[in-house]
């Protein structure tokens, strides 16, 4: 990481919140998502919190805490939809990548409306989405 720390064995870190905020906003805006005749975009709205990446004797060690909010528009045949998608949880001490993505629908209420928008959200694209960027912050 620097020229002073031979060897890498002194503890050194890295901060990479800013290109991690500029990252995922990037990552989560324009993506589209169908159900029936439900469609949908996002638009990411709040990246915030940590990230950065640790060398200590030799050995990297990447670490994040970053909430993510992203706000979903669209249309179905009765007309405009508002959700949102967040995640409130996405570090690195989360057993298994198994992130927590709630949504809900701001409008119109309804079971069925929040039902339509549930199925239409690919929580799982939602998750490899989030490992890719992991993967990128360890090539960092």
């Amino acid at each position: 990481m620097s020229t002073w720390n031979v060897n890498q064995w002194h503890w050194e870190e890295k901060k990479w919140s800013s290109w991690a905020c500029d990252r995922l906003k990037e990552m989560f805006s324009g993506l589209e998502f169908e159900s029936g005749d439900l469609k949908m975009t996002s638009v990411c709205k709040t990246v915030s919190g940590d990230a950065y990446v640790n060398i200590r004797k030799g050995k990297r060690y990447e670490g994040y805490d970053m909430k993510i909010e992203i706000d979903l528009e669209g249309e179905d045949a009765d007309g405009k939809v508002s959700a949102k998608i967040a995640i409130p949880d996405f570090c690195d001490d989360v057993d298994d990548q198994a992130f927590k993505v709630n949504v809900t629908v701001t409008s119109p209420s309804g079971s069925g409306c929040y039902d339509k928008v549930t199925a239409a959200v690919d929580t799982k694209k939602i998750g490899e989405m989030l490992v890719a960027f992991i993967d990128e912050l360890r090539e960092k």
